[in-house]
């Protein structure tokens, strides 16, 4: 990247910054902003202080082995045990009673919190020791653990309700404690997984569901972007091929809005917007609202044409009239004489 476009993207970056949300409601880009020294040291004690508190309840959610029962009628049944917290500290101590199959949901949180714990700490401790740690994403350290938590309980119950036969006394704590806390370490592949068994549960018959809905939303999906790159005047004709286009769709190459001909639900072509040097983003957005992006940015170039600045003519200091230049002669540019001025030549035509 040349100086002049990195100028044009830090110039952008600025302007953007200073500006509201755009038409279509998004927020326009700012840069990132780091936090203070007093803050990532903050983030990093809480931190150490959350992995204590974590190992300490995960430590009193543990269910005692053997759980305590008794029998009525030849049958044996689960009685409540209690958990005593911060028994050395009079003024915080606390008992909680509880069941066997709540004592397994406590250690399912308290698990599928420690997964994220180790998820989010490997990452703030990477970024800070990068330099590269942004204020922004604070807010998602911090909520991090609750839905690592979220989704543990919520595999679970999936588990518990069809994998798993028998009472609360056959399920392994070691097993219900590993399944939490991968659930909360690797939340991409749980929610993935989490969506595949409902799928497969209630998939509805071919026909049926939304391939019966003849006004059925689907967005557009784009495949090719062709050219990738155009002059910062704008005037590119970039022909955009995918599925799912409708009529009078809106095209957008970053915050500018181009000249859209729709040709058919595959094909539509743009005449790009004037726009400031970079990469910018692709969307279209179909009249009910669906949007679509392709992978590929736009690339706006500075082109010779575009730095160009036309010649200003050479200026008679005699006549003060303007002089052009052809073919390496002075060529005076006067006002048109009229015909009456004009002189009668000998033996010419008047």
């Amino acid at each position: 990247m040349s100086t002049k476009e990195k100028a044009a993207l830090a110039k952008l970056a600025k302007k953007r910054s200073l500006e509201g949300p755009d038409d279509d409601g998004s927020l326009p880009l700012t840069p990132a902003v780091p936090p203070t020294q007093e803050q990532i040291t903050l983030i990093g004690i809480l931190y150490v202080a959350v992995g204590v508190l974590l190992f300490y309840l995960l430590f009193k959610a543990w269910p005692p082995d053997p759980w305590p029962t008794e029998k009525v009628a030849d049958v044996s049944r689960n009685l409540t045990d209690v958990i005593t917290f911060f028994a050395r500290y009079p003024n915080l101590k606390f008992d909680v009673h509880t069941s066997l199959d709540e004592r397994l949901i406590f250690l399912v949180i308290v698990a599928g919190a420690i997964g994220s714990y180790i998820h989010s700490a490997t990452s703030f401790a990477d970024y800070v020791g990068n330099r590269k740690f942004a204020r922004s994403w604070i807010w998602w350290y911090a909520l991090r653990p609750f839905v690592g938590v979220g989704l543990a309980l919520i595999l679970y119950f999936v588990v518990r309700a069809g994998l798993l036969t028998g009472g609360a006394s056959d399920v392994s704590p070691y097993g219900v404690a590993s399944m939490a806390a991968l659930a909360g370490m690797f939340s991409k592949q749980a929610t993935d997984k989490l969506e595949e068994l409902f799928t497969t549960l209630f998939r509805p018959a071919p026909g049926k569901g939304d391939a019966k809905r003849g006004d059925k939303l689907t967005g557009p999906t784009i495949s090719g972007l062709l050219p990738k790159e155009g002059s910062v005047a704008g005037g590119t004709v970039v022909t955009i091929t995918g599925t799912g286009f409708v009529d009078k769709p809106a095209v957008k190459f970053g915050d500018q809005s181009g000249s859209v001909t729709f040709e058919n639900a595959t094909t539509i072509r743009v005449v790009t917007p004037p726009h400031e040097a970079g990469e910018v983003e692709v969307v279209i957005t179909n009249p009910d609202g669906q949007e679509g992006s392709p992978k590929e940015r736009f690339t706006y170039i500075e082109t010779a044409d575009d730095e160009e600045e036309p010649e200003e003519p050479e200026i008679d200091p005699a006549t003060g009239e303007s002089v052009e230049t052809v073919d390496g002669c002075d060529v005076d540019i006067v006002d048109e004489t009229p015909d009456t001025d004009l002189p009668r030549s000998q033996g010419g035509v008047a």
